[in-house]
């Protein structure tokens, strides 16, 4: 099985990304033999990060994509339920980048759903002791922008492929917090055996 893990780096208001951190800090090698992953941490610009995920999906064709980003204001790990086919965010992107009120697609569908078993996850997640939840809406900014041309690319080329966004909060510097980085790698770390199990 292939898995294609993405990160975000920093930007603006994010000095360390956490997304970018468990994509560094993931260990290929705690997975069983038969799971080839692929790490790689995107630019946080909307056409960067757009053309790197294309070529990644049609050299690789993995069977899972989990794509990674923060979400600042939020305390669980989030998995999203929803791509909008929309950027708009009046904050640049790392290129300097603004895009408000813009289609990302012309002519395609408004939203895909993410084709990871969500609830299923969630349940799993939780039997660890992982605080997570459900989200509708991964926002309009480059997380959005990625997440909704990862289930296009994978529409167009036809790929029996699994994918999904995680949102995670900022880390806290608390070895004993719930939301600690060795816990948000543990989710992640999780979800690839579950998915392995219960995906393909």
């Amino acid at each position: 099985m292939r898995v294609l893990i993405t990160g975000f780096n920093s930007f603006a208001g994010i000095k360390t990304n956490p997304s970018q951190l468990i994509v560094e800090r993931l260990h290929p090698q705690k997975f069983s033999a038969d799971i080839e992953v692929t790490k790689v941490v995107l630019p946080t610009e909307f056409s960067a990060a757009g053309d790197k995920l294309q070529q990644l999906i049609t050299s690789i064709s993995p069977q899972i994509i989990l794509l990674l980003g923060v979400a600042a204001k939020r305390k669980v790990v989030s998995l999203e339920r929803v791509a909008l086919n929309l950027n708009d965010c009046s904050l640049p992107d790392n290129a300097g980048c603004k895009r408000e009120g813009q289609i990302i697609i012309e002519q395609a569908p408004l939203a895909y759903f993410a084709t990871l078993p969500l609830h299923d996850l969630q349940r799993e997640l939780h039997k660890h002791a992982i605080a997570t939840e459900i989200s509708n809406h991964a926002g309009t900014y480059v997380c959005n922008h990625i997440f909704y041309l990862a289930l296009h690319y994978i529409e167009q080329l036809k790929l029996n492929t699994a994918c999904g966004f995680i949102h995670v909060p900022l880390v806290s510097d608390n070895s004993d917090s719930s939301m600690n980085l060795q816990k948000l790698i543990d989710a992640i770390e999780l979800s690839i055996k579950f998915l392995h199990t219960n995906v393909v």
